[in-house]
């Protein structure tokens, strides 16, 4: 059984704001990662969008090729 399912038989309200939370929450943010060569020590930015930190760090390890991660950032 669901949490909410719990507090909805015990008769207690949804939480103001819940669903817009919930929006947020799903919603991609854009993140700025900075990455250096390894072979030429050359800086490159690149932007992306994902869910949390986690996935946009995630998301940069697969464009790593030869790179180093310097800087992950929210924009």
């Amino acid at each position: 059984m669901d949490w909410t399912e719990i507090l909805d038989r015990g008769g207690v309200p949804e939480p103001p704001g819940r669903a817009d939370a919930l929006r947020r929450m799903r919603e991609e943010r854009r993140f700025v990662a900075t990455v250096r060569s390894r072979s030429t020590q050359l800086v490159k930015t690149l932007r992306l969008e994902a869910r949390d930190y986690s996935d946009a760090l995630i998301k940069v390890r697969s464009m790593l090729a030869g790179h180093t991660l310097v800087r992950l950032a929210e924009d």
